[in-house]
């Protein structure tokens, strides 16, 4: 089945957006959160750029001086915006830090909050994650081989890493880069992956990160990136040496992962994005956006759209994620941030227009 775009003008667009925030505000049920303003925060080359989200273009709230960030998380319990910097040193030491800000909640702007140094040798850290509780952020850290967990104070601060687990690597050919590092549903365990070692591992969230499960990839895999649906305990990868797509299974009963669920042969480049309520995954390619179903039971994907567009080149994207309150699929890239309106049952996307200047992450509050 041929599945065709049709293509919605920038102003229907813009009219299903304020319909959707409308909607939220005129609920009886609406949480008072719904009506504070949405704000988003952008890195790129040494800048954090901050905008209110209201109105499409988005309009500029500030702008900071940002060393080297590389991550980006919001936390929304403390209003505060976590920023991974991907240096060798800090303060003289050998190690990445974590600087965080205060966000108002009014207007969006940031306030320094505090500067939180990892573990020792913890050069080069490439991502981090929010755990479900809003206790703990957990960080991959490539150019020291190493995972941090830090516990986050009441106020939003960053405590020093509570847990830290060091990688060495498979074999004398294979060194640890830690890459990227997702929290479970329930936030006891923690999916990771080693870009070095071409491995999946799970690891529990406590003590010092103790491996429970791991498994290889195909030898010579090169994957750097990867989404993960955890209420269907699937891991989805991008396997760069062949362009394939690579689906794994996790087992939440004993930790175990599947060694493949499946793998699909393409053009594909990552990065990846999950639709949770259509449960639909969203993966680069060089010629275009691939729409997968997702069948929750089995782990398979099916194609349900492939998504073109000649005005946004998809192959230079570098961060692809959903909004947190409508159903819009965000693309960062050094052409700029775009946005595609999402069928929220169907998955398919529709509409889309560009919305702010470029960037390489993003992240919503």
């Amino acid at each position: 089945m041929t599945h065709r775009f049709i293509s919605i003008s920038r102003r229907h667009f813009i009219t299903a957006a304020g319909m959707t925030a409308l909607a939220a505000k005129a609920s009886p049920v609406a949480s008072r959160s719904a009506t504070v303003p949405g704000f988003a925060y952008a890195a790129s080359n040494g800048m954090l750029t901050a905008y209110s989200t209201g109105k499409i273009p988005w309009a500029h709230v500030q702008t900071l001086t940002s060393e080297a960030p590389v991550s980006l998380v919001t936390d929304r319990a403390t209003h505060t915006l976590h920023v991974l910097h991907a240096v060798s040193e800090y303060r003289g030491l050998p190690c990445g830090y974590i600087e965080s800000f205060r966000i108002d909640k009014y207007d969006g702007h940031l306030k320094p909050l505090s500067k939180q140094p990892l573990s020792l040798s913890g050069i080069q850290p490439s991502s981090m994650a929010l755990s479900p509780d809003g206790k703990a952020l957990a960080v991959a850290i490539r150019g020291g081989a190493a995972y941090n967990l830090l516990p986050i104070l009441e106020d939003g601060r960053l405590g020093r890493p509570q847990a830290i687990r060091k990688e060495i690597g498979l074999n004398r050919t294979l060194t640890s880069r830690p890459g990227q590092i997702v929290f479970n549903r329930t936030g006891d365990r923690l999916f990771a992956l080693d870009q070095g070692t071409a491995t999946f591992s799970v690891l529990s969230a406590y003590s010092d990160l103790p491996v429970l499960s791991r498994i290889c990839l195909p030898a010579g895999s090169q994957c750097m990136t990867f989404a993960a649906d955890v209420d269907a305990d699937l891991l989805f990868t991008i396997d760069a040496a062949n362009g394939s797509l690579l689906s794994i299974r996790h087992h939440p009963d004993d930790a175990h992962l599947s060694s493949q669920a499946q793998s699909i042969q393409g053009n594909f480049l990552g990065p990846l994005a999950l639709h949770a309520p259509s449960k639909t995954l969203f993966v680069v390619a060089y010629d275009g956006l691939h729409i997968f179903r997702i069948q929750a039971e089995t782990g398979q994907l099916s194609l349900i759209q492939h998504f073109r567009n000649a005005q946004q080149p998809f192959y230079e994207t570098q961060h692809l994620l959903c909004g947190p309150r409508q159903n819009v699929l965000y693309s960062a890239s050094k052409n700029g941030i775009f946005g595609f309106s999402i069928d929220p049952d169907e998955g398919r996307l529709s509409a889309w227009v560009h919305i702010a200047p470029a960037a390489q992450r993003i992240a919503f509050l």
